[in-house]
């Protein structure tokens, strides 16, 4: 019997025991990303080193998505032109820097009137701010 596992099996234990939602395509991508080749064995499943590898690159994610701060902030839309229907850009009131905010493409065309105040949330990771309308006028 084997203890080397598939990306499927192994997608199946990591849903089943740490309660994250994983498909045989997300674990292939996680095995080209963390596993070396000795972490393969020659019928492309992974080892139980790898699988080692695996987890400790998940709980890092985890660690660094729980360390991300959110507060809100009030941003100043600023009549500057911007083609991206995903984007609003504003200046934030309590830093004075111009910043992207991430809104609905369908709310674009109504939220994107220079002076209006909208109020987003600020994310912070790893020293980088990330705005997104957190969805009240």
């Amino acid at each position: 019997m084997s203890i080397n596992l598939s990306c499927s099996q192994l997608a199946k234990q990591l849903t089943a025991e740490g309660g994250l939602k994983f498909n045989a395509m997300q674990v292939g991508k996680l095995k080209k990303k963390c596993c070396a080749d000795e972490d393969i064995d020659e019928k492309g499943k992974i080892t139980p080193e790898g699988v080692v590898k695996i987890c400790q690159y998940l709980s890092q994610e985890l660690d660094d998505r729980e360390a991300g701060k959110e507060e809100e902030v009030s941003c100043q839309v600023i009549n500057q032109s911007n083609t991206n229907p995903r984007f609003v850009v504003c200046k934030d009131l309590e830093t004075k820097k111009r910043c992207l905010v991430g809104v609905p493409i369908r709310r674009k065309r109504i939220l994107d009137k220079p002076g209006k105040v909208l109020p987003c949330l600020r994310i912070t990771k790893n020293g980088q701010h990330f705005y997104n309308w957190n969805g009240r006028i």
